[in-house]
């Protein structure tokens, strides 16, 4: 079982002017993490998950793995105070050293924690000091979205215990959920001898491109820690290999970043780091 720091699991001292954990609300929260990294949560045999759940009293149940899929979904009940202790233990069993977690959450149910223009989102950063962002588009054709939280173990365990408790206090039905592998948010059909089951079920082909990104801007690609290219894949599902410029001629200007994935997949993907080159470009 990982360790975690106790004091972080008895409550963290997250200001005053913040919302605490509470032992009486009941919430589940739903969680998006990549394949391999479900793989350290559940752990051999099952081992990991079962010591979280005891760990922390709180119920979690996890999707099942989808061949070519690189994301995976999980659920966590219990009180605020179970349910915020089960995250830490997730976090830290898949990324002690660069702490990060994303949440699945309905977007109706987002407003009071963004707030007007964005204040309560951005005070809840500046009290924390965790980096926390929520894409504008709900995650694939979902209505929920992400809730990604990155940063230092202190700063990511006190913004996990205050969008628990926001989430704890939400009255919004989740509509469509998000489902890896589907889409419109329920499972495709299998395909059946050489026909297609259904008129969706064409997306699971699976296609390559390749994007060129100028070496000046693939410090940003990556992020700190492989921070910015983790979301791109999460986000996106698709498999994202940055090439390691080993085999480049050494006056190169540009790396080589191979996406395959569905067609839907790989436009997010490529949409996105073409944002972050963007943003490179605007820092220089």
């Amino acid at each position: 079982m990982v360790a975690v720091d106790k004091r972080s699991l008895e409550g963290d001292d997250f200001a005053e002017s913040s919302k605490r954990v509470r032992t009486g609300d009941q919430v589940e929260v739903s969680l998006l993490l990549a394949s391999n990294e479900m793989g350290k949560v559940i752990g051999k045999g099952g081992e990991t998950i079962k010591g979280i759940r005891a760990e922390s009293g709180a119920t979690m149940h996890t999707s099942k793995l989808i061949q070519n899929v690189g994301v995976r979904t999980a659920k966590v009940s219990g009180t605020t105070e179970q349910v915020s202790a089960a995250i830490k233990l997730v976090i830290a069993a898949v990324s002690e050293e660069q702490p990060s977690i994303t949440f699945l959450a309905e977007h109706r149910s987002l407003g009071a924690l963004i707030g007007k223009q964005g204040v309560n989102i951005k005070q809840l950063r500046e009290e924390t000091g965790a980096k926390i962002f929520i894409p504008k588009e709900c995650i694939g054709n979902s209505t929920q979205k992400e809730i990604q939280i990155s940063g230092e173990w202190d700063a990511v365990t006190q913004a996990v215990n205050a969008v628990v408790c926001h989430l704890a206090e939400s009255t919004n039905a989740t509509g469509i959920p998000y489902v890896p592998g589907s889409v419109g948010g329920y499972p495709l059909a299998p395909l059946v001898g050489n026909g297609i089951a259904n008129s969706g079920a064409a997306s699971v082909c699976r296609i390559e491109t390749i994007m060129w990104v100028p070496n000046a801007a693939i410090g940003q690609v990556i992020g700190r820690g492989g921070a910015n290219i983790k979301v791109v894949r999460l986000q996106s599902t698709a498999n994202v290999n940055i090439d390691n410029g080993e085999d480049d001629d050494d006056d190169s200007t540009e790396r080589k970043i191979t996406i395959k994935g569905s067609r839907q997949a790989i436009d997010t993907a490529c949409r996105m780091i073409e944002n972050l080159v963007n943003q490179a470009n605007q820092q220089q």
